[in-house]
């Protein structure tokens, strides 16, 4: 029942009427929305790219919008590993050693 309106009595029912239902979502709508979906739950892009008939590079620019949250937890696997205590040298971060 969106909107307190009870399917017969919807102004918007009528299939010339539908496109102005608050609730209605058009197809691009769903498709970035599943498209983040995808790549949050871990899917990578080449493979949602597949699935949905893309290409990387569209994914990225036009489609995979992740919040912030959703970002971070994409990037939790690539720096979980890192490990402070085998990177506390200078030459680990690419800086040369002076001459003393």
């Amino acid at each position: 029942m969106p909107h307190g309106n009870r399917r017969p009595n919807c102004e918007y029912v009528p299939r010339d009427q539908a496109s102005k239902c608050p609730s209605t979502r058009g197809p691009h709508a769903i498709r970035h929305g599943s498209i983040t979906w995808q790549r949050n739950l871990g899917f990578d892009e080449d493979t949602v790219a597949a699935r949905v008939a893309a290409t990387p590079q569209v994914i990225r620019r036009y489609y995979d919008d992740p919040d912030f949250d959703d970002e971070l937890e994409r990037r939790r696997s690539e720096t979980e590993v890192i490990d402070i205590e085998e990177h506390l040298h200078p030459t680990d971060l690419g800086a040369e050693e002076e001459d003393s």
